[in-house]
């Protein structure tokens, strides 16, 4: 009776509550032994994703904070969360982590004296200025990156879908209905009333350009409008993910874009911050490679890692001088 008692007593564990376990990764401690700096993801049934976020505590304890979202959850083929170290900075004051966010283009043009310019002049420009710059909407300079969702032309972006209402009757399961994915979507429209969508959870996206009608409201039939040989290949692309999208209702860990290159670009990112704070190519160094780097005649026996700040440099003012140069759309 008393074991039947206690077992009653005892709340059950479900598969939710399994799921939904938080689980600690990237643990790395700061130059000076000071700090140790993690990722928490959380996951959620109710709402089908991962949150992610740093923290930091003090190596003896006390002081635990959380400092950053981590963006979007990213995951490998076999579809198990991609684990992500930190990279702290040489004097202990601050780290750097990779996430998927907005597009890597949109980091760059955002960074630009030109954007700026047109940003804080947007209430004079025509409406359709954003177009200058390859945005369909202006995205505010000063907002972190996870809030940003760039809608570029079909002119910069070869990737966009171009899409027009089908007239015949469908046939099972041709309708598609943007409502099925409203946590995904944003919208802009253009002076020709064309819908410009932005199907996009962070670790994925894909463009539709609508031309006649609307998908609000109603499932549609849609054509597909796709020409070209080379220029067709990005389209039918994103024509495979879109279609495995509206079929699954999420993303196939196969489709989604693995970026081998995200820990150079950061590096670029940092290193156009550096240059615009008006550091030097040694102390760039100083900061991105820490104690590797002599603090006399580095020129000479730090020679190494003084040609990678100075391709860091040349790739940073690349990007800041034209952020379209980049390979963000191939």
């Amino acid at each position: 009776m008393l074991a039947a008692a206690m077992a009653a007593a005892t709340p059950l564990v479900t598969v939710e509550d399994i799921v939904a376990t938080r689980d600690i990764s990237g643990v790395t401690i700061s130059p000076d032994g000071r700090w140790a700096a993690y990722r928490v993801s959380e996951p959620s049934v109710a709402e089908n994703r991962v949150a992610l976020g740093w923290h930091i505590v003090g190596v003896n304890g006390g002081d635990h904070r959380r400092v950053a979202d981590g963006g979007a959850a990213r995951f490998s083929f076999a579809g198990t969360l991609i684990e992500n170290a930190p990279i702290w900075d040489a004097d202990s004051k601050g780290f750097h982590f990779l996430a998927m966010q907005d597009g890597a283009v949109g980091v760059w043009l955002r960074r630009t004296p030109r954007y700026r310019r047109l940003w804080a002049a947007r209430d004079r420009l025509p409406i359709d200025a954003p177009i200058r710059v390859g945005l369909l909407a202006w995205i505010d300079p000063a907002i972190s990156a996870p809030e940003a969702r760039p809608i570029w032309s079909p002119d910069v972006d070869p990737k966009v879908l171009q899409t027009r209402a089908g007239r015949r009757a469908p046939g099972p399961g041709d309708n598609f209905d943007v409502l099925a994915l409203a946590d995904y979507v944003s919208i802009s429209v253009d002076q020709a009333n064309r819908e410009h969508w932005l199907i996009s959870d962070g670790r994925w996206l894909i463009r539709l350009m609508h031309h006649d009608g609307t998908l609000l409201g109603r499932s549609t039939l849609l054509v597909h409008e796709i020409e070209g040989v080379d220029s067709a290949a990005p389209k039918i692309a994103a024509l495979q993910q879109f279609l495995a999208l509206t079929a699954r209702g999420e993303m196939p860990a196969s489709l989604r874009p693995r970026e081998s290159r995200a820990a150079r670009w950061i590096l670029e990112l940092r290193t156009a911050d550096a240059l615009a704070a008006g550091a030097s190519q040694k102390r760039i160094a100083e900061v991105l490679f820490g104690e590797s780097v002599t603090a006399r005649r580095w020129r000479i026996e730090s020679a190494s890692y003084r040609s990678r700040v100075q391709r860091l440099v040349k790739a940073a003012q690349q990007y800041l001088a034209d952020p379209f140069s980049g390979p963000w759309f191939r």
